[in-house]
C-alpha cells in the first residue's frame, strides 16, 4: 500500500472524553477507582447522620475524581498539538506527523502498541505519547495496514 496522509482535528470535548475512556480501560485505574468508590461510599454511610467532616471527605472522593481526570484531560488539549490538527502520512517505513512547523518520524519498529476506543485508533510509541487516528478518516484496507504493521514489527 502506498503512503496516505490523514488530517486530524478532534474537538475538546471528544478528546476529554477519549483520555476519559482511555484512562478507564486501563485495569490498574479501574482498580483504584473502584476502591476509592468503595471507600467513599462506606465514609459517606457510615457517617451519614453525623455532621463529621468524614461525610464531606467521602462526598468530594466520590464526586472529586471524575472531576480531576476529566479536568486533567481538558489541560492536556489546551497544551496539545490536535488544536490545530495534525497530518499524519502513513508509510512503509512508519508514521509521520506535522503540525505547527514541527515534524516527526517514527519507524513500524517503535510503535508499542495500538487500541481502539470510542471510534478512535490509538497508536502508542513510547509510553505515553500516542498517535489518534479517527477510524472514520480511514479505509478498511487502512486500518488492516496499520494493524498488520504493528504485529509484524
Amino acid at each position: 500500500m502506498g503512503p496516505f496522509t490523514v488530517e486530524v482535528r478532534i474537538p475538546e470535548s471528544k478528546y476529554a472524553r477519549l483520555m476519559l475512556l482511555r484512562y478507564l480501560k486501563s485495569s490498574i485505574n479501574l482498580y483504584i477507582l473502584a476502591v476509592t468508590i468503595v471507600v467513599g461510599a462506606i465514609d459517606i454511610y457510615s457517617h451519614e447522620n453525623s455532621t463529621s467532616t468524614y461525610f464531606f471527605t467521602g462526598a468530594a472522593i466520590l464526586i472529586g475524581l471524575p472531576i480531576v481526570i476529566w479536568g486533567s484531560a481538558f489541560r492536556l488539549y489546551r497544551r496539545s498539538f490536535l488544536k490545530s490538527g495534525v497530518n499524519y502520512t502513513i508509510s512503509e517505513e512508519g508514521l509521520a506527523s506535522a503540525t505547527n512547523g514541527i515534524s516527526s518520524k517514527v519507524s513500524w519498529n517503535n510503535v508499542t502498541d495500538t487500541q481502539q476506543i470510542g471510534g478512535y485508533l490509538l497508536l502508542y510509541y513510547m509510553r505515553s505519547v500516542l498517535c489518534i487516528l479517527p477510524v472514520s478518516l480511514l479505509t478498511p484496507d487502512q486500518i488492516i495496514f496499520i494493524r498488520q504493521k504493528i504485529k509484524g514489527k
